[in-house]
């Protein structure tokens, strides 16, 4: 005869729910580990399920924009990937530019949960920046097409933009204001020129001039003082290459700081010991990484595509996609190698899903963001690469946990019944689509490049939304208390 715990691991894999009391009553004989797997299993039955709620389930060019500033059920963008981002302090959600959106600003509302068309235009053309006078929001001010451009979101909830690039021949260097309240566009520092080279100064000092140059792909933070941060990306200091320097802006003084990193493109990095911080440590020259911040101002770095260093029988220089994660202390100033290779191109080690292990780890991939969940997790979906694996790395742990998607590459989307979650929903593989958390909690994903081999099918406007659900292990099964 089977026990009952048989019973009741049978029903927690069907996706049927069960009380703790009960597993705990009938359970005594498995490890308090093993109640853990099992409650947490039953935990997640209602969670990390997709729900498409808006957009195509296919490829598409068509956006529906209604009437400008008001929200609406039946508003989408156009299939979009790359475009600037932002979370303001209400908790709505904007998006700008991008391949496919041109020169339009849209927000999403989440008192509606329906898209509102902000600014810029509803005719699908590229268009060159209009600048205007320096400092000076105007109604016709606009920083035009673009892709790849940081982002940042300010206290009083304006947005702000660097650099990007447009059309494939124009580079860009200027920083952007939009005020969400008078919904102008403000061109506030850098060149209107193409092209421009970094302007460092000296290290650490701010000055009037300064400012990082022409670039895309970098990333971005915001500190607790309300100071931009800018590392990297592909961009123009004494050369064109993969960038490591590190910026600081000053929004009360309207200045830039070289605060870290080389000059020279194309930089190797210096891991150190894994684990250790170190002011000799610094990550390669390198672009289109995820960034995000934690909860005690320390920022991060996974993946992207740049410089290493393959030690063998020589050593050798070597660029390609990565896959390590790095995390780098404002208070310090310094660089901490956490996890992943110092090689390039490194396939996925998945482990089971919805299971954290120390050899787990993400691939190398370029092109994906990273949100953070109100449990201190990161969420990471694809990238370039073919895949639409969905990650979660728990920072306290240091330990990945693939959570959805597929091992094969390539995969379509699995689209189901709009508004409805299920366990076979999926996005299909997809890079250069934004993330971002709504004032739920909840992980929202919209558009990107539909993945195809090495190439892709088209823009996406589809908008997914999943629960995320808690992966952190104690680190001593003593902390656990159950019943005999």
């Amino acid at each position: 005869m089977r026990s009952p715990c048989y019973k009741v691991t049978l029903l927690l894999i069907q996706g049927n729910p069960v009380s703790p009391f009960f597993l705990r009553r009938f359970c005594n004989i498995i490890s308090p580990l093993a109640v853990l797997l099992l409650l947490s299993t039953a935990a997640s039955a209602a969670e990390n399920q997709w729900t498409w709620i808006k957009g195509h389930n296919d490829p598409t060019t068509t956006g529906v924009y209604g009437e400008l500033g008001i929200p609406s059920e039946n508003n989408t963008p156009r299939g979009s990937g790359f475009p600037a981002q932002w979370t303001t302090p209400d908790g709505n959600t904007w998006l700008y530019g991008g391949a496919g959106n041109y020169n339009t600003m849209w927000k999403f509302d989440h008192a509606t949960s329906n898209w509102a068309w902000m600014s810029g235009t509803s005719t699908p053309l590229f268009s060159q920046p209009v600048y205007g006078t320096k400092g000076i929001e105007a109604p016709g001010n606009h920083p035009g097409s673009r892709i790849k451009m940081i982002s940042w979101a300010d206290a009083a909830g304006n947005l702000w933009l660097y650099g990007g690039v447009g059309d494939g021949s124009h580079f860009y260097a200027d920083l952007w204001k939009f005020n969400t309240q008078s919904l102008q566009w403000a061109w506030v520092h850098g060149s209107d020129q193409n092209l421009q080279a970094a302007v460092y100064g000296v290290k650490g000092e701010s000055a009037p001039d300064n400012y990082p140059g022409a670039r895309y792909g970098s990333s971005a933070w915001v500190d607790d003082d309300g100071n931009f941060w800018l590392f990297g990306g592909h961009g123009q200091s004494s050369e064109w290459g993969w960038l490591n320097d590190l910026w600081k802006y000053n929004v009360s003084t309207g200045q830039w700081a070289w605060v870290g990193g080389t000059q020279t493109p194309m930089a190797p990095p210096n891991y150190g010991t894994r684990g250790v911080p170190s002011m000799d440590n610094i990550p390669g020259g390198r672009s289109d990484s995820a960034a995000w911040r934690d909860s005690d101002g320390n920022f991060w770095l996974f993946g992207g595509f740049g410089k290493t260093i393959h030690t063998g029988e020589t050593t050798t220089a070597t660029v390609g996609r990565l896959n390590d994660v790095w995390k780098y202390q404002p208070s310090t100033g310094l660089w901490t190698w956490l996890s992943g290779s110092k090689l390039v191109n490194q396939p996925s080690v998945f482990g089971m899903r919805g299971v954290p292990h120390s050899d787990n780890q993400p691939g190398s991939r370029i092109n994906m963001r990273a949100t953070v969940d109100k449990l201190n997790q990161v969420w990471i979906l694809g990238g370039t690469g073919g895949s639409n694996d969905l990650w979660c790395y728990s920072m306290p742990r240091n330990l990945w946990v693939w959570v959805h998607g597929n091992l094969s590459e390539n995969p379509y989307g699995i689209y189901g019944t709009r508004g409805i979650a299920a366990p076979e929903n999926t996005p299909g593989a997809r890079f250069g689509h934004a993330t971002w958390l709504d004032p739920q909690g909840n992980l929202m994903l919209f558009g990107g490049y539909e993945s195809f081999g090495a190439t892709s099918r088209g823009h996406l406007n589809d908008l997914w939304t999943l629960t995320p659900g808690h992966f952190n292990i104690p680190a001593a099964a003593e902390s656990w208390h159950y019943y005999e």
